[in-house]
This record gives C-alpha cells, structure tokens and sequence, in this order.
C-alpha cells in the first residue's frame, strides 16, 4: 500500500502539501494535459479538423490550510514555500541555474508516483492577518483556504533529469537464421544494456551462414560452430599457432555477398596466445597463409576493448569487429569467394570469408567461449523498440547515446540524420536500397536504365552498383527503381533522401544527379539536382525531401507501382558508379546533427576504452525545450557540441518503432561528404514517459 504524496521543490529541496503541521490538503482537482492546436476549416465544408498540435502547459490550482505554532512560524512557511516558488521562475530565467522546482504526487493506493516540471506558479495571497483564525490566542494559528497556483509541463515517470533504460533490439534472419539482439535458441531478446545493440552504414539481407576453427594439431576443421551448442569455444584447446577460425557466407544461396563486421558474445577470455592476425579470402588463393591480411587491420573491440595492446578475443562481452573496403587493399588482393583451405583440408564451402589466424602462443593457453547468441555481421542501419517499451498517454521525451565502435581514421562522420517510423507502416521497408541485381528489399526491383549496367565495385556494400559510362550533357536516366503495389503502402511517407556513390574521369564539369518520381499516370515530380564530387570513395548526394508516392492519394487504399528513376547529367567523359539510395523517414520524428567544430565523431575513438560518444539528450535539462543537449564526449570529458536541426527527441508511446541511421563525413579537400559503408555503432535509450494526470499502475 503506498502512502499519499504531495510535495513541491526541488531534488534536494522539497516542501510538503500534506502535512499535518504545516501545508495541509482541502481541494484539488488535477487538469489533464491540454494540447494547442491548428486547424483546417474551409468554408466549401462541413466541420473543421485539426492539422497539427502540441502540448501545453496545464494551470493546477491547489487549496490548502496552513497551520503552524505560531504566527511567526506560519508566515516563515509561506515565505519559504514562496521563495522556492521564485527558484521556479529563476531557473527559467537565468542559463546558469541547473536546479528544476517540480511537482510530485501519488495518491494513497496508487501504485506509482508521478513528477511534473514547474514552469511558474504563485501563492497569490495570504490569509488576512487581522482575522480570528490567525490571531488565534492559544493553539497554534491557521492560514484558511490558501490557493497554490502552479502551471506545469506534462507528468513524467521519473523525475526531471533522470530517465528508465529502453529494451532495443536490432535483428534479420538469413538462410533461416535469427541473427542479432537474441538469445540462443534464436528468441528476440532485446536489451537496455550499452554496447549490445549496433547498426552500421548500409543494409545488407544476407549474413553468415559458416563459422568453423581448424585445429593445427588434428589437421581438422571443426563443424558449422552456428549450429553447435552454445555456449562452445571458437578456437582449439589449447590454441596454438596455426589454428584459425573463419567466418563466411556461402556464396551459392541466394542474396549473398560480402560482410563488413562481425559481432561475439564472449564468455571467457583466450588465454596463451600473443598474436592474431585479421585476414580475408583474395583472388586466386585457396590457402588461408596466402589470405591477404587486412591493411590497416579492424577496429578490433574485442581486443583490449578496442583500445589494442593485447590480442582478439581478450575481453568479455558482447563485443565487434570492423573495417571498411579501404582496408581491403588492392595490392595484395580484392576480397574473393574462396574456399578456405588449410594444408590438405579444405571447406566445402565456396564464399566471402574472414579468417582470425593465430601467429603466435605458447601452447599452454584457454580458447575463447562464445555465450548466448550466435555470431553475426552488422547488417541494419537501424534499431528497434517493442510495443511495450515505452508506454504512457503521449510521447515520451529521451536520450539517446550513440557509441562510435567502427574504424577511427576510415569511417569518422561528421553528420548524422535519424528518423523514426512506426513499424505497423510496413515490416519490409528498408531505409537502404542497394542499387545492384540482388540483396532489394521485398516488392524493390533495380533496373539498369539508359545508358546504366550492373557492374561490380569494391566500395559498395554488395560489392554491385550501377556503372554509366561517357554520361552526356543532358539529364540521363541511369536506374530506375520499382516497389509494386503489393508493397507500395507500406513506403508511403516523406522523406530525406540521399543518393551515394562515386564519380570518375570527368574534366570540368561538376556531375549532377536528381530523382524522377512517378506513380499511376500521375506528372513526374523531380527532386533539386546535387553533385557528387570526383572522388575514389563514396560520397553522398543529397536530394532534399520528398514524398511517396509523388500525390497524396485520396484514402490509403489506393497503393500503385512507385518508379524512382536515378537520373545524371555529365559532360561526355565522366563515369558514375552508383551504390545505393537512402530514404530516412522524417513525418514521424527526425533529427539532423552536425559536428560544430569540423572535428569528427569517432576520430578519437581509440584515445579511449568506449569510444567517442554521441547524446541526443532531451532529458537531462528540461530548459532545453526545442531541441535538448547534443554533446560529444571522450571517456568523461565534454569535446564538442553538435548543431542540430530538427525536433526535441520524442519517443512515441505503445507503438512499435524502428529507428533508421545514415553517417557521413566532410570532406573540405572535395567539399562532399562522403559516405563509408564501414561506418558503425552501438545505442543506447533512455526514456522518461509522460501521463495526462494521474498514473495509477501504468
């Protein structure tokens, strides 16, 4: 049973409206949160209808008795309560001041508490002071019917500042495998913990399908480790120079290609091994020893926690492995499908692999054990909360906590544009659409069009773009892309849309590219044309904002074919080599943040056991109204704030959300940005949900 609870002030400073002695209740009548709100009326209809609103502030009016020992005693409690009444309006007023006044109640019986930030209130008058009741002779003297006048923002779970962890999870099942945020019978398994949900730069449906060790002493290969057991060990016992393990996708299923990380769940360290060395299958050679390795090697986390100095698969936990295509180099060989093969034994297996090779061990160590999942590659740009995860009566506010986990000096980024999308729209929209003949989201066909082929490409995630060659002087369609109307209502919506690829061998001109938009028999709407620079990576054009389909149709029962056509304009000589297209969903919530000092997020990452981090934070201050806080951090030092465009964080409530991630770094010798594939990180959520009024067990 829980007590009745009435009190105002701030975390340290509270005064309490119940009180025998002091405040006591004798009416309230609590307000439901209002709202503010636009409305569309037309003078050719019936009725008007509301097209956009916002909270508002509610005004609380609490009538109370004041009751005290004496009249000296009485009048220091109003005026204590009065100068904590103008601390309220202080900490509005000045920036300096970090000290919120708010509200927190819980009726008796009620299961939970609620909190509600003090926006401005007033103890408009005092009793009269030449009255009978407070001129009282003996027994104390009394203030009657006193009014409290308190506007406040919406009641919270927590109190201001502080937030309740979100359970996330990022998943996708390949060749009829769960891989991702589950446990080890493959269940979803979300979690709130830091550095367990990742997403990466790119959208791939494949991920592995082969982990084997090969034991140097029983010149043996072990058996597919991702049906095996867990939790099990992922090298030989004892371990010894020459023993290796890899990890694969066979590249004869459907949707196949390569990978560009690779996620453990360690449970117990290796131990007796001084040398591992990262390698990856290359043209023409079957051997692991003639594997080229990588160059530089991965961001290897799962190595003194990413800081280096020891070897893989010294540290517990859930814990990644990184690199970029630029890491792939092409001197000693380009990334192949091989069969991997050690002396005389060989895999069956043909495919994309990565091979952790032991140099050197002193023969007497502990293999590594891999706990509760199976291992996987990152291969989201997003991340996920379940219906349950965030309830309440509207929108939570929450601070999100972006960890840098991949490639320091390769795949930095100096902006990041996020948007939330509701689930329900549609389990199969992908926020990355790879522009190749495979690896399409469902319903998502890509075409080749105009003067455009299928060609391959080190830097795509596919390892497939679309190539044109001698792109004329005049907007030339390069690839079209269709999502059919079975699919169709599930893309519907606005978006931020970036296209990413690369350009090569023009002369003076600076290459242009926009997007035609048709649906049904509807005029072609196109978007502005931006560049991308000439450059041997991929950078980013981006497109504005759009919608899908091109119209808005009459009742969402109308789905039709969507056609994007990817059109360029060049000078005759320059070649465009075209990656993939993102659409970051911006009518439900989005946010865009840019590094303030030119300085990147991540480029740090390795001065610092967890990386540099990012907080999208519209918890911790309520002051920050519009936008909250976004800081950078190195370990626990602030390094730089962000410019942010866009909304305060919002989380919606008793919904299914899915939040969608693109990273780009600038470049000033190009003036782009550019875009690595290699890009990667971890998240964490906190939320801190608001109610209308009371909360009762919710």
């Amino acid at each position: 049973m829980a007590f009745a609870h009435l009190s105002i002030g701030t975390a340290t400073n509270r005064i309490n409206l119940l009180n025998a002695a002091g405040f006591g209740h004798v009416d309230w009548r609590p307000k439901a949160g209002p709202t503010t709100t636009s409305f569309r009326q037309s003078s050719l209809a019936d009725y008007r209808h509301p097209v956009a609103y916002v909270e508002a502030t509610a005004i609380e009016t609490f009538v109370m008795i004041l009751s005290g020992a004496s009249q000296d005693a009485v009048i220091r409690t109003t005026q204590d309560l009065r100068r904590l009444l103008r601390e309220a309006l202080n900490y509005w007023a000045q920036a300096w001041r970090d000290d919120v006044v708010y509200l927190q109640a819980q009726a008796s019986c009620e299961t939970n508490a609620r909190y509600a930030v003090v926006v401005a209130a007033e103890l408009p008058e005092d009793e009269d002071p030449f009255g009978p009741t407070f001129n009282q002779l003996s027994g104390g003297t009394v203030m009657d019917q006193l009014t409290l006048i308190v506007e406040r923002e919406a009641w919270t779970e927590n109190a201001p500042g502080t937030g309740t962890l979100v359970d996330l999870s990022s998943i996708n099942v390949y060749n009829g495998i769960t891989f991702g945020n589950v446990d080890d019978t493959e269940a979803l398994n979300p979690t709130g913990a830091e550095g367990e949900v990742y997403f990466v730069n790119h959208w791939l449906k494949c991920n592995l399908t082969h982990v084997h060790y090969y034991d140097s002493a029983g010149l043996a290969w072990s058996p597919n480790l991702l049906g095996v057991l867990l939790p099990h060990a992922f090298l030989p016992n004892p371990p010894v120079a020459g023993d290796c393990v890899v990890f694969g996708i066979n590249s004869a299923l459907a949707d196949s290609g390569p990978f560009w990380s690779l996620v453990f769940d360690i449970a117990s360290v290796i131990t007796g091994v001084t040398g591992i060395e990262w390698r990856y299958s290359s043209v023409g050679n079957d051997p692991i020893a003639q594997w080229c390795a990588f160059n530089p090697q991965p961001q290897d986390n799962t190595e003194q926690d990413g800081v280096g100095g020891g070897v893989a698969f010294d540290t517990l936990g859930t814990k990644s492995v990184h690199w970029d295509p630029s890491a792939v180099p092409g001197i000693c060989g380009s990334w192949d499908t091989r069969t991997p093969t050690v002396g005389a034994a060989a895999l069956i297996t043909t495919g994309y692999w990565v091979a952790a090779v032991v140099t050197a061990a002193t023969g007497a160590g502990t293999p590594p054990i891999q706990q509760h999942r199976n291992y996987y590659t990152i291969s989201w740009p997003s991340f996920d909360y379940a219906i349950t995860a965030v309830g309440g009566d509207m929108s939570a506010i929450g601070k999100l906590t972006l960890r840098h986990q991949a490639q320091p000096a390769l795949v930095a980024m100096d902006k990041v544009v996020i948007g939330s999308r509701s689930i329900s729209r549609g389990e199969n929209f992908s926020s990355f659409i790879n522009l190749a003949n495979e690896q399409t989201p469902p319903g998502v066909t890509v075409a080749a069009s105009g003067g455009g082929a299928f060609a391959a490409n080190v830097y795509s995630p596919t390892f497939w773009c679309v190539q044109q060659n001698n792109v004329p002087a005049a907007w030339t369609d390069i690839a079209q892309i269709t999502i059919n109307s079975t699919y169709g209502l599930e893309w519907y919506g606005r978006y931020r849309v970036f296209l990413r690829g690369e350009t090569r061998a023009y002369v003076a001109t600076t290459p242009q590219f926009r997007l035609k938009i048709t649906s049904a028999s509807t005029p072609a709407v196109y978007t502005p044309p931006a560049a991308i620079p000439m450059t041997h990576f991929t950078s980013a054009a981006d497109l504005g904002v759009v919608d899908l389909p091109s119209f808005q149709p009459r009742v969402t029962s109308e789905i039709y074919d969507i056609v994007i056509v990817i059109q360029g304009y060049g000078d005759g000589t320059m070649d465009f080599y075209l990656t993939d297209l993102i659409l970051i969903p911006v009518d439900e919530w989005a946010m865009e943040l840019v590094t303030a000092s030119g300085e990147s997020w991540g480029l740090r990452s390795t001065a610092n056991l967890k990386g540099t981090v990012i907080n999208i934070d519209s918890i911790t201050s309520p002051k920050n109204l519009e936008l909250g806080l976004v800081t950078e951090f190195v370990g626990d030092e602030v390094y730089d704030s962000w410019t942010v465009y866009g909304s305060q964080l919002r989380l919606q409530n008793n919904g299914k959300i899915r939040f969608h991630l693109f990273q780009m770094r600038y470049s000033s010798a190009n003036a782009d940005w550019r875009s690595r594939i290699g890009g990667a990180g971890s998240v964490q959520l906190l939320k801190n949900q608001r109610y209308l009024s009371m909360r009762g067990d919710r």
